[in-house]
Order: structure tokens, then sequence, then C-alpha cells
């Protein structure tokens, strides 16, 4: 899968007549180098944090059809979402992103140990138990035996379920970026700013894509006002600008 850059070489010298950009391939890291029709070269950092190009990959692969590979990357979403949150709460506690990276190693192979870490987080956070997303439902079954089902022992999904699947985890992390939001948007910024990449480095040119999750809406009091009926609405209309097989 590839992903909209754009030139900021263009944008900034405004050559609107030809504007430069590529598609390029995604990876983890989040620094993109780009070669336009007009042959600047320049490091483009993509601020969309995993969890949100994770869940995106979902969407797509749910409009497209192919519904086991959707509830994979949703559930890949949900593991980096939580990875994200332990960053932003450690963060404001003013922990170094290099302390966090070498504690993170420990829980890097073990899913439920990284949901455990969320958990334990969040508590010393917000002084209160987190909802637990594992308790959710899905036809009868738990989200976590609905992922595993798919995942390890090869069920096939049908499309509604996927899509419930989808909205509560969308609603979910929704809930608590909002509420995260309101005790320190600041320490969130900090996070989407430095990233895992060059140590923190602050790039000179920073893209965003809008995702599903819009995480830079975040501080402006526009987060979270969309359904996920009403962003799965907006997706479909723009996914193949943002987008490319």
């Amino acid at each position: 899968m590839k992903i909209f850059i754009s030139c900021f070489e263009c944008v900034k010298n405004n050559h609107q007549d030809i504007y430069g950009y590529d598609y390029l391939e995604i990876h983890s890291n989040k620094i993109y180098t780009l070669t336009c029709n007009r042959g600047h070269t320049s490091e483009v950092y993509v601020q969309e944090e995993p969890f949100e190009i994770l869940f995106d990959m979902g969407i797509l692969a749910l409009l497209d059809g192919y519904y086991r590979e959707a509830v994979s990357n949703f559930a890949a979403s949900l593991e980096r979402f939580h990875e994200f949150c332990v960053k932003v709460m450690l963060d404001h506690n003013r922990t170094s992103h290099d302390e966090f990276s070498k504690t993170w190693k420990y829980f890097a192979s073990s899913s439920e140990r990284q949901l455990g870490a969320f958990y334990i987080s969040y508590l010393n956070t917000f002084g209160k138990a987190p909802e637990n997303i594992n308790e959710f439902k899905i036809d009868g079954r738990t989200l976590s035996n609905f992922r595993n089902r798919v995942i390890h022992n090869g069920d096939f999904p049908k499309h509604q379920n996927v899509l419930e699947y989808a909205r509560k985890i969308y609603d979910y992390m929704i809930s608590i970026l909002k509420e995260m939001e309101q005790e320190f948007d600041d320490a969130i910024r900090r996070v989407i700013s430095t990233g895992d990449t060059r140590k923190g480095e602050m790039m000179s040119s920073n893209l965003t894509i809008s995702s599903c999750i819009s995480l830079n809406d975040i501080g402006f009091g526009v987060f979270g006002e969309r359904t996920f009926d009403d962003t799965l609405k907006d997706f479909k209309e723009r996914k193949d600008l943002i987008y490319k097989k």
C-alpha cells in the first residue's frame, strides 16, 4: 500500500501549476523521502500515528471485501493505540522518550503485557479503572475471542460483524482520546511531533493526511465530533486520493 506525499518545496514556492507529489510505500519509519516531478528532493514527516494508518488500512480492507485482513489491521491498530496512550501519559509525567523505548521492549512480544501496561498507566494517571474493551461483544463473543478466532483459528467473519468490530474499536479509541485531550493535549502533540524517528528530531516538513481517527484535530475543539458512520462515509469519498495500491 502507498500513501500520498506532497512536495513542500512546491508549496513553499507556490508552484500551483505543477504541484509536486508522489505515492510512496508505507513503512514503519514516519520519515519519507520524496523526489517530485520538478526535481525537488525533500524529507517529509508524516504525523499520523501507526494506529491511525493501521485503522485506515482496516477500513480499506473492509471496503474491498477482505474481511480477515480488516480484522487483523483493526486488532493491530488497537495494540498500537494502547502503546501511543502509554507514551502520552508517560510524556505528561516527563518520562524521556529513550527510557520509554528501552522499557517498552520488555512488552513488545506480548499484546497482553502491553494491554496491562496501558491499564496500569491509565489507573495511575486518572485514578480510576479504564473501560475494559475485552468485555465488548460481537455476535455474543468478546472482541478478543472474535479477533482470535479470525486471526488464529482461520474463521471467515461476516461483513456486518467486521463493521461492528471496527465501530466498537473506533468509539473506544475516540472516547479515551477525548478524555486525554482534556487533561494533556500538549503531551499528545509532543508525542505526535517527535514519533520514533531520529530520537525525536523535529522535521521541517510535516504532513498530515487526515486519517479516520484525525488525531491532529486534538486541541481545536472539533476532535471526536464525527460518528463512525460519518467518518466511514467521508473516508469512502477521499480514500483514493490518500492511498494507492
